[in-house]
């Protein structure tokens, strides 16, 4: 695969000159790539040995090198895969070309530098973490001038902890740093012969990170109340509201765990590799702070509900988390837990409003979760553009599209059935005063599962079957018209 670079224009302050020969040093993480090289073997390291994870931090004891050095023999970052700075890039390749030395010099453990190095090809050298020391700070500042020499030297980094090194060295490179720390530099008298700005996009960042469209799928919460036609009971819209939202925090948090421990395989994707973590634009770290700080707030909301509502949200986040760290690649597993997860939601609306879920609303749900469950496994197989033809991190191959296909409209239309046995059942008689106007739903529904899977079988649905509805006009006229016919079944003055 191909480098990732940031495809953004340059916004330096002025094209790099370096005015002598002397080699030029640049920085990994934060500066050569977008992104922290320990972090990400360390969340690697996690997911494939937990155990080995566990037993390499007690090395923390004596020292930050052997922490490295330790995590970086259980896993390594594909480094094919790292964002990478075009404009770094770029300065390393044109300075190399002009017969400058450029050198790797990293706080990153040995065999990740040696790789990036190796991959990239332009460095002569490179100095990076190993048993003996972490070359960070102003340790690599040493390092730095007893190779070179003091001021013999021009070093590009991004971080405070860069500004020993640029003390002793011959002209700084400034790259994604906060604007504060260029002052800092321009203050210690060295020279700043470039400076990269970091990206000011953190608003849009952000809202995709905490992927805010996807909490359309909490509205779930309020089916108890629309079905039952408690249109009116305030407290019922209140309970639904809050959980709601603290749900949707919990989503949020959930997916933000997703995106830390699927780098990889988001990278691997053609569109999901623009996501914040993977492509750089947020710092890993944001990760470590904002999960817990949603969950808490997730918390504080859902206080006022019922127990019951407050232990349904907790199995929420508890299944979606094993979904994530565990379930995803499991076969059928993952689709039959993700169609669950939709059901849960409608559940959990009817313990916090407190209405009672009948079979039927429950046996409708789940089927026709299944099916969209399937059907988003089946465009992303056919959006994969891997090699082997299988989804990175899941069980499926392109070999299994026919039976996907199969399983995934037999229970779309089994919802269509079960909604069809609902409609002819006696619990319909006391909630509509007309309900033969209900069975107009049925080749709805029908029509809007047969068109789903026509476009899905024509790579027209990108990942998620549910985004694409909430972008689909045909989607939102079914939905109207289903509504129109259930508002009509229940006010209309027609006989029969």
């Amino acid at each position: 695969m191909a480098t990732q670079v940031n495809l953004e224009p340059s916004r330096d302050i002025s094209a790099p000159h370096f005015p002598d020969s002397y080699p030029l040093c640049v920085d990994l993480d934060g500066t050569l790539i977008r992104t922290d090289s320990l972090l990400e073997t360390w969340l690697i390291a996690l997911r494939r040995y937990p155990l080995a994870c566990l037993a390499a931090s007690f090395t923390l004891l004596r020292g930050r090198n052997h922490f490295k050095c330790a995590l970086s023999k259980l896993a390594l970052p594909r480094v094919d895969q790292l964002p990478y700075s075009g404009e770094v890039l770029d300065l390393i390749a044109r300075e190399a070309s002009t017969g400058r030395v450029v050198v790797l010099a990293t706080g990153a453990a040995e065999p990740i530098a040696t790789a990036v190095a190796k991959h990239l090809g332009n460095f002569r050298a490179v100095i990076s973490t190993d048993e003996q020391s972490n070359c960070a700070g102003g340790e690599k500042a040493r390092r730095l001038a007893k190779e070179f020499g003091d001021k013999r030297f021009y070093y590009a980094g991004n971080s405070s902890r860069d500004l020993p090194v640029w003390e002793r060295s011959a002209g700084a490179v400034i790259v994604n740093a906060t604007p504060g720390l260029a002052s800092r530099v321009g203050a210690s008298g060295v020279p700043i012969l470039a400076e990269f700005p970091r990206s000011r996009r953190m608003p849009r960042e952000l809202l995709r990170i905490l992927r805010v469209h996807q909490w359309s799928k909490n509205l779930l919460v309020f089916v108890a109340i629309l079905l039952s036609h408690r249109f009116l009971d305030l407290q019922a819209w209140r309970n639904a509201s809050f959980l709601f939202f603290a749900m949707s925090l919990c989503a949020s948090a959930a997916y933000m765990v997703n995106d830390v421990f699927d780098l990889e395989a988001d990278r691997s994707h053609k569109e999901k590799s623009k996501r914040p973590f993977a492509s750089g634009l947020l710092s890993l770290s944001f990760a470590f702070w904002s999960i817990p700080l949603l969950l808490v707030c997730a918390a504080a909301i859902s206080a006022v509900l019922p127990v019951s509502a407050r232990l349904w949200l907790a199995g929420y986040l508890i299944a979606t988390l094993t979904y994530t760290l565990f379930l995803k690649e499991k076969l059928l597993v993952d689709v039959f837990l993700l169609a669950g997860l939709y059901t849960l939601r409608v559940l959990a609306g009817g313990s916090a409003t407190g209405i009672t879920i009948s079979p039927w609303t429950l046996a409708f749900s789940m089927f026709m979760f299944l099916s969209l469950a399937m059907l988003k496994r089946y465009s992303e197989l056919m959006a994969t553009s891997s090699a082997t033809f299988a989804l990175p991190r899941r069980n499926y191959y392109r070999s299994d599209l026919s039976m996907l296909g199969s399983l995934g409209t037999a229970s779309g239309y089994i919802s269509v059935l079960v909604l069809a046995l609902y409609i002819h059942s006696p619990e319909v008689t006391p909630l509509y005063r007309h309900p033969w106007l209900l069975w107009s739903i049925c080749p709805l529904v029908a029509y809007w599962i047969s068109r789903m899977w026509i476009f899905a079988s024509r790579a027209a649905i990108p990942d998620d079957p549910i985004l694409f509805a909430l972008k689909d006009r045909i989607s939102y006229l079914v939905a109207v018209l289903c509504a129109a016919m259930l508002l009509m079944a229940v006010i209309s003055p027609l006989t029969r």
